[in-house]
């Protein structure tokens, strides 16, 4: 009986530190401007200059995606951002995409921005992003880092 009881306690400890792993929550960003009455959420990044992130803050009403690329060449004509999901799909975002000079080894840096709305956030609270296209640069995200944003979408955008 002793052994049953130890076996379940195991398995249960093993179920409950599965659980705590998986809440993407708690890798939400938050910072507080106590002057301007803000709180702002940001997203893990992998890589800011070849990477996307989520931001929302209290003082603007919505949540934003920004999608970062590094180039050695300027464009600063460049428009809009593609994203394709892991069902197949993918979505051309009409965006400015704004290009500056970073350093002599990154050269430029182009950033664009996606508003979520009613239209495009179930995109990325459902779907997994498997790569983005910025200034003609596509850039590869992984399955893990897909998993947690899709749910980061989700914790950032229900932050009142």
């Amino acid at each position: 009986m002793k052994k049953i009881l130890i076996i379940a306690s195991l398995i249960l400890g093993f179920v409950n530190f599965a659980k705590a792993q998986t809440d993407y929550c708690k890798d939400i960003i938050i910072k507080i401007d106590d002057m301007k009455h803000d709180t702002t959420y940001y997203s893990p990044v992998e890589d800011r200059t070849s990477g996307m992130y989520l931001k929302k803050a209290t003082s603007f009403f919505g949540s934003f995606i920004f999608f970062t690329i590094t180039k050695p060449d300027a464009d600063y004509e460049t428009k809009g951002i593609l994203v394709k999901f892991d069902d197949g799909s993918a979505v051309s975002y009409p965006a400015d995409i704004d290009c500056s000079y970073l350093n002599a080894d990154q050269h430029y840096l182009y950033k664009g921005v996606i508003m979520l709305n009613d239209e495009n956030i179930e995109n990325f609270k459902t779907k997994k992003v498997v790569k983005y296209r910025v200034a003609n640069v596509d850039v590869p995200i992984t399955d893990a880092f897909a998993t947690k944003f899709r749910a980061w979408v989700s914790c950032i955008v229900n932050k009142k």
